[in-house]
């Protein structure tokens, strides 16, 4: 493993880079660069990282193929927004998300979410308890974060979607069939 950036704790758009196949990249965004390094390294020797396809390679090539750099530093108000940028820019081969469609608008039904288990289970959540849970589950590195993504969701204007957070969304509610969750 290299890290190509002497300033680890920094607020930044950060690529996983594979040496042996240098066009495999993931993106992420993070508050904590080294720290979140650590998670990722953490989730990759325990074999239960949520890119499947960067663990696949992790266990093949090991720890000491990926490079991890900064792409651009950002403050913690814009640094998802940029990552969103390069996500879509470079269509990264270990993130695995799924696309927005802009003339399907595939997007998340939040408010359908918190209807139906507020039906299903008395409970009633709000969009910021929602967003709360996201950021405690580790999903978002801020509140702001994923209140933002919520309401970028609900007014279509969504580039990507996660699906560590369509995994997250479908345990939390108890889903099984990931059509409840979507919204064309």
């Amino acid at each position: 493993m290299k890290i190509n950036n002497p300033l680890t704790k920094l607020c930044c758009v950060y690529k996983i880079k594979s040496m042996a196949e240098p066009n495999k990249i993931y993106i992420g965004s993070t508050t904590d660069f080294k720290k979140r390094i650590n998670q990722h390294l953490r989730m990759l020797r325990a074999g239960n990282h949520y890119s499947l396809l960067l663990q696949e390679h992790f266990n093949i090539y090991g720890e000491s193929d990926l490079i991890f750099s900064s792409v651009e530093i950002s403050d913690k108000f814009n640094v998802v927004e940029k990552e969103e940028e390069y996500l879509i820019k470079y269509d990264p081969y270990f993130n695995t998300a799924m696309p927005v469609n802009n003339n399907g608008r595939l997007r998340i039904n939040f408010k359908g979410i918190l209807r139906s288990h507020y039906i299903k289970t008395g409970e009633y959540l709000s969009l910021s308890d929602l967003a709360h849970a996201m950021t405690n589950e580790g999903l978002f590195i801020s509140f702001e974060s994923a209140r933002g993504i919520i309401h970028r969701h609900l007014s279509g204007k969504a580039k990507g979607l996660r699906c560590e957070l369509l995994k997250f969304l479908m345990s939390r509610f108890n889903i099984d069939n990931m059509n409840e969750i979507i919204e064309q």
